[in-house]
């Protein structure tokens, strides 16, 4: 059976932006500019204590900012043994910082075995939630240029296969971009790959993103593909 046309598989994709970036737009008046430490811990289960460490003093006197992403194993007791940079911040104090912090991370006995998380160290608002561009999405586009959307994968739709995942994309002064990280699976193979394929042509304006944080639903069929 021939695939369908790509735009009626991109009927099933669900694509949402949650940009966290040093280069957001500024906080509004009357709001604190205050240096401040960001962990997105909302879908870890389990977990009993996450403490966020202070901004060091260091990094607030030379100006320095990141986000950065971090892998913490578990015990089976539910105590962090292990955190490993997978993608840095851009300075090493800043890393430093955070694995200390999340070293100290608990969660419920054989609640996790390993989670990724992303850390921010910022002076602005932080997170910043936009809509994924569209025809109708002016100001998305223009600070987005090349942003297409993944295809459905045709051997994923027919297995019925979908999933959530998150993927960080890093851009540099150019605004092309770097890095992409698999920040939480999809759980199939072949739709990471694809959202990372794709995101890995993802341009912006030069200057506006330098991090984002991509959270992406794959919907599958109702019923397989045969």
């Amino acid at each position: 059976m021939n695939s369908p046309p790509v735009l009626s598989s991109l009927r099933q994709l669900v694509i949402g932006l949650l940009l966290a970036t040093m280069c957001a737009a500024p906080p509004a008046a009357g709001k604190s500019s205050k240096p401040r430490v960001v962990a997105d811990a909302s879908y870890v289960q389990g977990l009993l204590e996450a403490p966020v460490p202070n901004y060091p003093a260091e990094a607030t006197q030379k100006g320095w900012s990141g986000i950065g992403v971090f892998e913490i194993r578990f015990r089976g007791d539910g105590v962090a043994e292990r955190v490993n940079v997978v993608l840095t911040t851009g300075h090493r104090l800043l890393d430093d910082t955070a694995q200390a912090a999340l070293l100290r991370w608990r969660c419920k006995p054989r609640a996790q075995n390993e989670v990724k998380m992303t850390m921010t160290f910022t002076k602005g608002n932080g997170l910043v939630k936009v809509a994924p561009p569209d025809e109708n999405d002016g100001e998305a586009r223009k600070n987005l240029s090349h942003a297409n959307r993944p295809r459905y994968p045709y051997e994923a739709r027919r297995q019925g296969w979908g999933g959530y995942g998150e993927f960080v994309i890093r851009f540099d002064d150019s605004g092309s971009a770097t890095e992409v990280v698999t920040l939480k699976s999809t759980g199939h193979i072949i739709l990471d790959n694809e959202a990372m394929a794709t995101f890995r042509d993802w341009r912006c304006a030069p200057g506006v993103y330098t991090t984002i944080i991509v959270p992406i639903t794959f919907t599958a069929p109702r019923s397989r593909l045969r």
